[in-house]
């Protein structure tokens, strides 16, 4: 008989052709999936598996379908459907055959919009913010199936917004509904493969900043809002949250509003195998809403990352924390925090860091006070903007273990620092245990500030 720890298996899985696993089988894989109220599992399509879904605790809906514990679901090949969990569920997952799969496939803004009224349902905006005063720049590569539906759902959420595409010369645009369409010159990608994820990446820093800064020049509305060409608008929801958490300590504030930005991926630290790398200045690039003038200053004036910064960067200032931590990713800064440093640089003397590894605790202190006095770090069901690429932002509820093992800002965790703020006890350190709070986040931190 062999026991093995439960929480190494990865995402629940434990049973596949993979490590770790309690055993090897090529045949297929089994997992255990732990589903929070309102999270949405996109269901991916086997040609050739079946896939059998034991649902051990809680209530989910299978396709318009409500699926109670002690119940089985049988999904065929071939076939691929939502899941939406109604309550805290537990389900046993088994997928049987060959484990090659596609994404679920959205096929219309009405089939996505569905899913998410059963759990996230939304009154439509109705305050002081006109919809004619607001741009919405859509900035990236052109999707085939998913910029379409994005372009609709800003007509369907933001009626009389303008709609900005920008995007690459030579792209096919000629069936999209935008208001105006800005072409830029695609300054390319460097790929570069990762040992630890045995997976190839390809580094858009440049690609983003590109079409981001072309895209805001054209804006001339008091508002704007920046998303993704792959990103779907499932509400208005964020329109309620601008100037609602305005407490500003003063301290590195460059902005006459606080920008709204996304949970993922506003860190505090990336998780390695050595430990938890803080990651000042690291502000989600996923979407920014704010005053026009506020956004273009964000990012007009940021460079262009070099190619030697992008992959394979050997130059770092402290090179024993690479080693110390085993910190696997060789760029100088990973997009959002070359972003963020990069403002905060141009706008405060005493802010300087040289790469990823140059930090200490001041430095730290002052990136909290950054994000706090710029920015609103919203969840799904504050911000609504779905990434069906990253299925995982819509379980943003999930309470705070998932925060600390991606090494996030939740929004929890931002209002009650915020209020910390407020009552006069200054800003509380991601790395203290000064939060008198016993949610899981703050115990796993002092965990690991023991260890």
């Amino acid at each position: 008989m062999k026991s093995f720890d439960f929480s190494n298996m990865r995402g629940g899985w434990f049973v596949g052709d993979f490590y770790p696993c309690s055993h090897q089988w090529n045949g297929g894989e089994i997992a255990v999936k732990h589903f929070p109220k309102g999270h949405i599992e996109y269901s991916y399509k086997h040609d050739n598996a079946i896939k059998v879904y034991a649902v051990i605790k809680g209530k989910l809906l299978f396709n318009k379908k409500i699926v109670n514990s002690g119940e089985l679901v049988l999904i065929d090949k071939g076939e691929d459907i939502p899941i939406v969990a109604q309550e805290n569920s537990v389900v046993m997952l088994s997928v049987i055959g060959d484990k090659k799969f596609t994404r679920y496939n959205i096929q219309s803004l009405e089939d996505e919009l569905s899913v998410f009224d059963s759990v996230f349902p939304h009154s439509f905006y109705n305050g002081n913010i006109c919809f004619k005063d607001i741009s919405v720049v859509i900035q990236g590569a052109v999707e085939e199936r998913i910029t379409p539906i994005c372009i609709e759902s800003i007509r369907h959420f933001f009626p009389g917004a303008k709609v900005i595409l920008s995007t690459w010369k030579g792209s096919s645009v000629e069936n999209l509904k935008c208001d105006e369409v800005v072409f830029s010159e695609d300054p390319g990608g460097r790929q570069y493969r990762i040992k630890a994820y045995n997976k190839t990446f390809t580094n858009n820093v440049n690609r983003q900043l590109v079409s981001i800064q072309n895209g805001l020049k054209m804006v001339k509305t008091q508002y704007a809002l920046k998303i993704r060409t792959d990103m779907i608008m499932t509400s208005n929801e964020l329109l309620n949250h601008f100037g609602e958490y305005t407490y500003n300590s003063g301290e590195y504030s460059m902005f006459k509003e606080k920008i709204l930005v996304a949970d993922f991926y506003t860190r505090h630290s990336l998780r390695c195998e050595g430990g938890f790398v803080p990651t000042p200045f690291h502000v989600s690039d996923w979407f920014f809403f704010g005053l026009t003038e506020d956004v273009r200053q964000y990012f007009d004036g940021t460079r262009l990352m070099t190619n030697d910064e992008q992959v394979y960067f050997k130059a770092v200032k402290c090179p024993e924390k690479r080693e110390k931590y085993d910190y696997c990713w060789y760029w100088s800064f990973p997009p959002e925090q070359f972003y963020g440093v990069q403002a905060a640089q141009r706008n405060f003397k005493d802010i300087r860091m040289a790469d990823w590894s140059d930090w200490d605790d001041e430095l730290i202190r002052k990136s909290e006070k950054f994000i706090m006095n710029n920015f609103v770090v919203l969840d799904f069901t504050r911000h609504g903007i779905n990434l069906p690429k990253y299925e995982m932002n819509i379980t943003s509820n999930c309470g705070n273990r998932r925060y600390y093992e991606k090494g996030l800002y939740s929004f929890d965790i931002y209002y009650k620092i915020l209020e910390s703020m407020k009552s006069g006890k200054g800003i509380p350190s991601i790395w203290d245990e000064r939060m008198d709070d016993d949610s899981d986040f703050w115990m796993f931190r002092k965990e690991e500030k023991n260890d």
